[in-house]
């Protein structure tokens, strides 16, 4: 797999572990939820896919969700610099594929 290929497939699981947050956070408050973590893995040839998406823990306490929120807030960050990480690969690929095209004309 291509390192523009690899990227793009980072920002997408990116991406899709942020919309899992997203829906832990907005349902912090609902009885009996339980959070829900999304499982990646490494491709052979390069980049990342989901692997699973699974409840987290068992049965939360009467009336609570099982939803922590600093957890939550860790899991974001991690998210956002995956993202981050992967547009700066992608931003040098657009460089470099923009150099090389300066040459050709």
């Amino acid at each position: 797999m291509d390192p523009l290929s690899a990227s793009v497939s980072g920002v997408r699981a990116a991406a899709l572990g942020v919309a899992s947050v997203a829906g832990n956070v907005a349902n912090v408050n609902t009885p009996g939820y339980r959070p829900r973590r999304v499982d990646f893995q490494e491709l052979l040839e390069g980049g990342v896919e989901v692997a699973s998406v699974r409840e987290e823990g068992g049965e939360p306490p009467e009336g609570m969700s099982g939803v922590d929120l600093a957890s939550e807030s860790t899991d974001l960050l991690g998210y956002a610099a995956t993202y981050e990480a992967n547009l700066k690969v992608l931003d040098a690929q657009d460089e470099v594929l923009g150099t090389a095209m300066d040459l050709l004309v």
